[in-house]
């Protein structure tokens, strides 16, 4: 039992941070909401105000930053979430600065299933990818606000994603 466990989080690891390899700076200058922005990379990030994420009956559930280290260069948050269909999962708050740059990386099963991976400030507004299995990208912040990340299922039916990855931020 043990080895297969090892195993399986091994596969895991290495599925990601393979993924990794090929991280897409984003600026978000000039974005507005409901536009959609395409990178050289051809990754597409969207931005939209949090309540444009919201469907029909979707559930937020918040989640506590028991998981987060602190680093001299910077803070590391582990996510591990089973998000039931048309849910968003959403980190606690944390501060980051103009010009930091916020990592985020997750692997979700299944994975031939859709899921939103993203990031949304206290002014309300969201910037986020649509992926499915492994994804990751590199956001600079262009503004000085308390965020938070988010992994969204908008499944109506039994689908459940596991998400499993990291945000990082720098000090």
């Amino acid at each position: 039992t043990a080895y297969a466990s090892a195993k399986m989080a091994a596969d895991v690891h290495n599925v990601v941070y393979q993924r990794l390899e090929d991280r897409t700076d984003i600026d978000t200058m000039g974005l507005q909401p409901g536009v959609s922005y395409v990178a050289d990379d051809g990754t597409v990030l969207h931005y939209a105000r949090i309540e444009d994420l919201d469907m029909e009956g979707m559930q937020v559930v918040s989640m506590p930053d028991k998981d987060m280290v602190s680093f001299a260069a910077g803070v590391h948050y582990n996510i591990n979430w089973n998000v039931n269909p048309n849910t968003r999962y959403v980190s606690g708050e944390f501060r980051v600065s103009k010009g930091q740059t916020m990592r985020t990386s997750a692997s979700v099963t299944p994975g031939d299933k859709s899921y939103w991976l993203g990031i949304m400030d206290n002014d309300g507004n969201a910037w986020y990818i649509e992926r499915q299995g492994a994804s990751s990208y590199n956001l600079p912040i262009s503004t000085t606000n308390d965020y938070r990340v988010f992994v969204q299922n908008n499944y109506r039916d039994t689908t459940v994603l596991h998400a499993t990855g990291y945000f990082v931020y720098e000090n």
